[in-house]
């Protein structure tokens, strides 16, 4: 098969990663890499995509966070770094591959540096036009971790602890509304992106 190029190698792999076709992916990634493929800023995060996908397709089941994942996602953790790191102007770059790596913190029970990370994406700013159904489906498992985080997180301590118990118990409920609030809205987002994705996958 000759090497794909240009408009033809990038709609290709947008097929293949909204197919979640990771074998493929790695298939392309010498032609990603290639001078001039015009996706060369994307390699090292389509490297970390795979690792992360195919651990997680391997796992068979949602993300449980476990330090047990660590070891087995450090790669490409330090592939998106690297990624964010070098290639920070890019915009999809900058979007997707923060969520990637809060995918990868969340997993990793890094729930701050996760909610970190999807802050950094911007994805929430909506003046960034998301042209692949991956890139959509990226934002609403993004909106999922948002809420997950924020539900798996602890409550701060009351700032006094001679705070009256009455005040105490007022203030810690109401931290809890507010935070069950939050949550409930990021995942709504998230159901809403994804109905939305299967619209427009059955209109492929």
């Amino acid at each position: 098969m000759s090497k794909l190029k240009g408009s033809r190698l990038e709609a290709e792999i947008d097929r293949v990663r909204a197919d979640a076709n990771w074998k493929r992916l790695g298939e392309l990634l010498p032609s990603v890499k290639s001078k001039n493929s015009g996706l060369e800023d994307c390699y090292e995060m389509f490297q970390a995509e795979i690792v992360l996908e195919t651990y997680l397709d391997q796992l068979g089941e949602i993300i449980r966070p476990s330090r047990d994942h660590v070891d087995k996602l450090s790669s490409a953790e330090q592939l998106l770094q690297t990624s964010l790191k070098e290639k920070s102007t890019n915009q999809n770059v900058k979007i997707e591959a923060n969520i990637l790596l809060a995918k990868v913190l969340y997993a990793c029970v890094e729930f701050r540096k996760a909610l970190q990370c999807i802050s950094n994406s911007e994805m929430e700013n909506g003046k960034t036009p998301f042209r692949t159904l991956r890139a959509l489906r990226l934002v609403a498992e993004g909106y999922a971790i948002k809420g997950l985080c924020i539900e798996s997180m602890e409550d701060p301590l009351p700032t006094s602890a001679n705070r009256p118990h009455s005040n105490s118990t007022t203030s810690t409920t109401s931290t809890a509304s507010s935070k069950d609030q939050k949550a409930l809205y990021v995942f709504e987002k998230s159901a809403e992106l994804a109905i939305f994705i299967l619209m427009s996958s059955k209109n492929r």
